[in-house]
């Protein structure tokens, strides 16, 4: 049994699309490219594991690139680029393109046939009446104005109607832009084709609102614990993602105080992706980095973390609009002027529940 291979295949092999969907509920405009971070995570970290699909290397690698993110885009990358070779046509394949190609002729036929019978301006009646070539007859509202007039005037009427009842309006449209995504996907024409998996996609509703911040480091920062920690069984990059860095300033000689973070990772073994509990945890003192903010509000493409929990069969994402340039503190001449002062050995951080009474949030809120 043969099929038809019709006209040449557009999708080639199997495409996953995404759309743009219109929903009321403040989600961040949608980036010109979207950014995958290329080393596993949790939730609790912003990156999202998978991404190493995209490079073999990875897997061998395991160290954390520049920017620590890989830009999908096939014109970019050329390992995401479509095959040279033409691939076999499936029938749906054909028939959606088939179907296309006759509507988009029909209607190219259809425009040609209603603009060579277009009957002549009716917004000159107005005109006609006024030098009596036309007697006055009862004439429509609307003949006497223009079509650009006449579409204002009927949309300022419509919002009108939605101002008199804004609650009521905003609920409606609400349901309305969230009907889609109640079912199940379902192809416009074609009923027997069907969605091969649906992710549901949700903003990071766990975190609270705020900045959050991307780094960039210059260098990889688990080859230091590769370094320094070559008998342990740890994995470098379990340790990066549970760090900690700490801010600090240096009064010197200058009048610009040095400033620099402490990068900080746990002293003990710990189990690859933990789960964050509350106490007592121990961290050592890694490496001291220069840094320098670079804020990206307005710029294209956006920075988008996207976190990926598979016993949820979720996704959630996270918009990055500042990002931290550093560079190791041992590379600027002031930072090797600097790099005798006394540091702790090892330093102990205790998490507190921020409902406590001796919590920072409860502090500030009795203050004001």
């Amino acid at each position: 049994m043969t099929e038809d291979l019709g006209p040449e295949n557009k999708w080639k092999r199997e495409t996953a699309f995404l759309c743009t969907a219109d929903f009321n509920n403040n989600l961040p405009p949608n980036p010109i490219r979207w950014k995958l971070m290329d080393f596993p995570t949790h939730r609790t970290c912003l990156a999202l594991p998978g991404a190493e699909a995209l490079h073999d290397e990875l897997s061998q690698r395991n160290t954390l690139s520049a920017d620590l993110g890989e830009s999908v885009d096939p014109v970019l990358l050329k390992k995401l680029q479509v095959c040279s070779g033409r691939a076999s046509l499936l029938s749906q394949d054909a028939t959606l393109l088939n179907e296309y190609t006759n509507a988009h002729r029909a209607a190219a036929r259809n425009d040609f046939n209603v603009s060579s019978a277009r009957r002549p301006d009716l917004s000159k009646a107005l005109w006609l009446m006024n030098t009596q070539y036309i007697s006055s007859m009862t004439l429509p509202e609307h003949l006497g104005r223009s079509e650009k007039d006449w579409a204002k005037r009927k949309h300022s009427n419509v919002l009108d109607i939605t101002r008199r009842n804004s609650h009521a309006s905003q609920i409606e449209a609400i349901h309305e832009s969230f009907k889609a995504a109640q079912n199940v996907p379902a192809h416009e024409k074609n009923a027997d084709i069907h969605p091969a998996e649906v992710i549901e996609v949700l903003p990071d509703i766990d975190r609270q609102h705020g900045s959050y911040i991307h780094f960039t480091f210059d260098e990889s920062p688990a080859s230091d614990i590769e370094g320094k920690d070559i008998l342990r069984n740890d994995c470098p990059l379990g340790q990066v993602e549970n760090s900690l860095v700490k801010p600090y300033s240096i009064d010197g000689a200058s009048s610009s105080p040095d400033k620099f973070i402490a990068f900080m990772t746990p002293s003990l073994p710990i189990v690859y992706f933990p789960k964050i509990q509350e106490g007592s945890h121990k961290y050592e003192w890694r490496n001291e980095y220069q840094y320098r903010m670079a804020n990206d509000y307005g710029t294209k493409p956006d920075t988008v973390c996207l976190l990926f929990d598979p016993g949820m069969s979720c996704m959630r994402y996270v918009k990055l609009n500042s990002r931290m340039i550093l560079s190791r503190r041992s590379k600027h001449a002031k930072g090797k002027a600097a790099r005798r002062m006394q540091r702790p050995s090892s330093i102990t951080v205790k998490r507190i529940p921020s409902d406590l009474p001796d919590s920072p949030r409860v502090h500030k809120i009795n203050r004001l």
